[in-house]
């Protein structure tokens, strides 16, 4: 619905590609490792692979060994069978890492279609079950340390939601009262850091494209967009690569908000008559992205139940007028004539910046720092078109 800054998204991107890069490289390597050695298992056996160290080994159960430690885990009869498959696609995805972790949308939509991954008599679960491993998402919101989900939210510093404009985004990090950490000798200055720091909250990050169905983009910097819980909750898996939606980063925001149901004592009497009809409707101006967005975060729906800012918008519209305001600017004019200095008078220009201060309308530049603003401001102006203003 909005749009976000592009410095911050500049600065937050070179941090996320190098970091995740890196991550993701070493868990390519790691499961590279296992399907090499599952390649020369013996036929007909049961395996279990020793994931212990940075050498993977194979061992096989027996009658009289069937006990399976905590370092050694059951390797699937499937991923046994397929290892040769496995490899390639390991092998094909660390060609493209780079690209996986760095590309735009469109770049994105490139990387879907080459990297389809299909092998003859396998459910494709099993194939998404290894790239959620490589990808690994879950590890990104939940290990507090190093480079994780709090520290891109940190980078990014987006205040408001920017699919909705309603909801603040804030990411809160504090320091922790001293007294309760860790006074061990041993413990490096990694570990004292993290310790002394509280993750007070962050937003949610919403894949763009769903990490269910895209699991291999589940840590793509143009895939993870901070949103708040309920947009995020709302779209939950329903796009794909053929029905995206407006995305923050790249797209111009085109949806326009206006009340509909306005009434007037008379054609006289421009005033707006007390009443429970106020609609709200949005534009979205034709941009096939952005009438998905309004779908996936049902906007006008939400929008709708908005009619107290509205109402609020109206009475302040009765009562700061373009006459109260031409009386201001006579105000000024006739005090600047008392004083017999030069004539002041107000501009349309700057009545209309005085007006906006009224309505509290926030410039569209800095609209992804104050909730509702896109609301607001397009409302004055529908106001503005109504009303004599």
């Amino acid at each position: 619905m909005i749009n976000l800054p592009s410095s911050k998204i500049e600065a937050a991107k070179k941090q996320h590609i190098s970091e995740m890069t890196e991550t993701v490289k070493r868990q390519v390597t790691r499961f590279k490792r296992v399907f090499n050695v599952l390649k020369s298992c013996r036929p007909n056996q049961s395996p279990f692979i020793n994931l212990d160290g940075n050498k993977q080994t194979i061992q096989y159960l027996s009658p009289k060994n069937s006990t399976i430690t905590t370092n050694v885990q059951c390797i699937k009869q499937e991923y046994f069978d397929y290892a040769d498959d496995f490899y390639r696609m390991l092998e094909s995805i660390e060609k493209d890492l780079t690209d996986i972790i760095s590309g735009d949308r469109s770049k994105l939509l490139e990387l879907i279609d080459v990297h389809t991954y299909s092998f003859s008599g396998l459910d494709q679960s099993f194939i998404d079950d290894v790239l959620k491993k490589v990808f690994n998402y879950d590890a990104f919101i939940k290990e507090k340390k190093g480079y994780w989900a709090y520290k891109l939210s940190e980078k990014l510093g987006v205040s408001v939601c920017p699919y909705c404009n309603r909801s603040y985004t804030l990411t809160v990090i504090t320091k922790k009262d001293t007294d309760t950490t860790s006074t061990n000798q041993n413990v490096n200055s990694v570990q004292i850091a993290e310790e002394t720091t509280d993750y007070v909250i962050r937003p949610e990050l919403d894949h763009y494209l769903p990490k269910s169905k895209y699991p291999m983009l589940a840590l793509s910097f143009y895939n993870l967009i901070p949103s708040c819980s309920i947009c995020n909750s709302l779209k939950g898996n329903k796009p794909d690569h053929n029905t995206m939606h407006h995305h923050p980063y790249f797209d111009k925001s085109e949806v326009k908000f206006k009340i509909s149901g306005v009434c007037y004592n008379s054609e006289e009497d421009r005033t707006y008559l007390d009443n429970d009809v106020w609609g709200v409707t949005t534009d979205s101006n034709g941009c096939k992205y952005m009438v998905k967005s309004v779908e996936y975060f049902k906007l006008n729906d939400v929008y709708s139940e908005h009619k107290q800012v509205v109402q609020d918008m109206v009475d302040t519209a009765q009562e700061y007028n373009k006459t109260f305001v031409d009386s201001i600017s006579d105000m000024f004019k006739k005090h600047s004539e008392e004083l017999g200095s030069e004539s002041i008078e107000l501009d349309e220009t700057e009545k209309e910046r005085y007006l906006k201060r009224i309505f509290g309308i926030v410039d569209s530049s800095n609209e992804h720092n104050y909730p509702m603003s896109r609301f607001r401001r397009d409302i004055y102006e529908s106001i503005k078109s109504i009303q004599n203003l």
